[in-house]
């Protein structure tokens, strides 16, 4: 459903408290402030102007930079139908008349004013994407293209519509400090924009290529300190990793965290890495038969697994973000931040800060306290669906505390990429992984859920927002009985990888971890990994699990009902080993 000319609808709430599309809302709201302001205009809108690239038709449409959520921020459901239509629609909009694109500017000014104020808290703007845990990936007719192309507008700026002539003097300076600067021209030959990012691809008479990622909040009225501070870690996490390991990243070559350079906006400057993201890879090919298909997937897991290990060494005592005092010191681990889901796409976003642990146990007492202190429990809560609800919980939370516990005086946290899927690992044409790409966000978390942890698009099954089938419009790699048989199968691998490791035998289990430790984050959370754990180890439940959740808060566990669960449990969250 995605590709050139495609429509995306995202959703919003208006004050009447009426769910409605975005796209109509936006252009309800042009429409107002054109006829307040006596502005009439010659026509709708067709798109968005965008700098024609040098390119040939063999470049690879690769993105070394474009982020997406979080591996550590709540998002939609899969990303990549997102990210897709975005690049599809960067690169092939038609070019609009300047007049027309002021004008539009200017009815932008008056609608985030109007709505900010009706919203009273005069912080984020309305253009948000999906607030629902589960999100649709629909498309609207081209009637709302307009609509559609103002959203952009005001998320974006300039900053996806940067000039060749600009990227090349700006690499033409970073290269200023090299040898080969006088002899070396470079051209803009592709443009990649994600989510979050977009990446200009330029190659030089050398064929030598060198990526430019610029956030798509980089330009005057989004640009902030913490959006520079963000900006900084990435581009040093991404040097440390590097220094630190042998992995497969790009190499940093500088970074601005301001506006006052030759493109106008900050940006992170990193060589370029060949090869094909996963997500075009994996899936069956016209005409494949599944056999082959079946092998290049294993072959891209074996690689990936002999690949990660390489993280092994980079260890810390605390969980958080990596700060870095100067840009060669090592990193120190403190404080880091989370955007909610209705905090992603928005204009100003707001961050909230999260303290760093200093154990496993204090990071999920933590979040036991939070979700508890939210619903008054135990002691002024009488729903005994939530009463039941956070008992199962609690003994889920302390059971796999006692399971996972690592050796004495090890290290409890490493490192892992944040956005582990199928967009970020760049593979051959054999399935050979040949780069790790978007290292933004980068924190020490705990092992169990670490470097030896499943990719994060095989673990989708066991997320708050999985659904299947999958939302027209979205793409999901797996299909529901062939999650456990690659788990299973990059478990093995891994441990052929590093059987001496303790790590690797949290693999088989690592989805079921991650999905524990992000429940705590919302109750919607916490009712599916309960769901799902009661699924597996009492799956004869079926339909009337919310009946037995709330018996259990009403009148408590039964004679040896807690004791069963309690052994239960512990089979069902031990690792496995190897």
């Amino acid at each position: 459903m995605s590709g050139p000319g495609t429509i995306q609808t995202v959703y919003t709430t208006s004050k009447k408290g009426k769910r409605e599309r975005l796209g109509e809302w936006f252009l309800r709201s042009a429409q107002r402030s054109h006829s307040k302001r006596g502005i009439l205009t010659n026509g709708a809108t067709d798109g968005i102007t965008t700098q024609a690239a040098q390119s040939d038709t063999s470049t690879q449409s690769i993105d070394n930079g474009a982020i997406h959520s979080n591996g550590n921020t709540p998002g939609p459901t899969d990303n990549l139908a997102q990210d897709q239509t975005r690049r599809d629609r960067a690169t092939s909009a038609p070019q609009i008349q300047t007049d027309h694109r002021h004008i539009q500017f200017s009815v932008l000014n008056d609608i985030v004013e109007r709505e900010s104020r009706s919203s009273g808290d005069g912080g984020s703007s309305p253009i948000q994407r999906p607030p629902s845990r589960v999100s649709s990936r629909l498309f609207v007719a081209e009637d709302f293209a307009e609509a559609s192309e103002i959203e952009e507008l005001l998320y974006w700026g300039p900053t996806r519509d940067i000039a060749a002539e600009k990227l090349v003097k700006l690499l033409d300076k970073i290269g200023k400090k090299s040898k080969e600067a006088a002899d070396t021209n470079y051209k803009l030959i592709s443009k990649h924009c994600g989510s979050y990012n977009c990446a200009y691809i330029l190659e030089s008479n050398f064929k030598e290529r060198t990526c430019i990622r610029v956030p798509a909040y980089g330009f005057p009225g989004r640009w902030n300190d913490f959006d520079a501070k963000l900006l900084r870690e990435s581009a040093l996490g991404m040097k440390y990793i590097r220094d630190k390991t042998d992995l497969p990243i790009p190499r940093l070559l500088s970074y601005d965290l301001s506006l006052d350079n030759e493109i106008g906006a900050p940006f992170i400057a990193m060589s370029y890495l060949g090869g094909r993201p996963v997500e075009e890879v994996w899936p069956q090919r016209e005409g494949e038969d599944f056999s082959d298909t079946d092998a290049r997937r294993h072959h891209i897991l074996h690689s990936l697994a002999n690949t990660m290990p390489l993280l092994e060494s980079a260890v810390f005592s605390r969980y958080g973000a990596l700060h870095f005092d100067k840009d060669d010191s090592e990193p120190t681990v403190g404080d880091t931040s989370r955007l909610t889901t209705d905090d992603i796409f928005v204009l100003q976003r707001k961050f909230k800060p999260v303290p760093f642990r200093s154990s496993l146990e204090d990071y999920v007492h933590a979040a036991k306290r939070k979700r508890f202190d939210e619903y008054n429990y135990p002691h002024d809560n009488d729903d005994p669906f939530i009463k039941g609800l956070f008992l199962l919980w609690e003994l889920f939370c302390e059971r796999f505390l006692d399971v996972v516990k690592v050796e004495p005086g090890e290290p409890g946290f490493v490192l892992m990429q944040s956005d582990f899927n199928p967009q970020n690992i760049l593979v051959d044409d054999r399935g050979n992984v040949t780069g790790l790409i978007d290292w933004d966000c980068l924190e020490a978390i705990p092992r169990q859920i670490g470097w030896s942890s499943v990719p994060h698009f095989m673990r989708k099954d066991w997320e708050p927002e999985y659904v299947w089938p999958t939302p027209e419009g979205s793409r999901q790699l797996l299909q529901p009985h062939e999650f456990d048989k690659y788990r299973k199968a990059y478990s093995r691998y891994i441990c052929e990888a590093c059987p001496g490791s303790n790590d690797s035998r949290f693999t088989s289990k690592s989805h079921i971890y991650a999905a524990l430790l992000r429940s705590g984050e919302h109750i919607d959370n916490v009712k599916r990994f309960v769901s799902n754990v009661l699924g597996d180890i009492l799956p004869r439940l079926g339909g009337v699990q919310d009946e037995f959740i709330s018996h259990i808060g009403e009148h408590g566990y039964r004679k040896d009902q807690k004791e069963w669960l309690d052994t239960r449990l512990r089979e069902f969250l031990a690792p496995d080993g190897c």
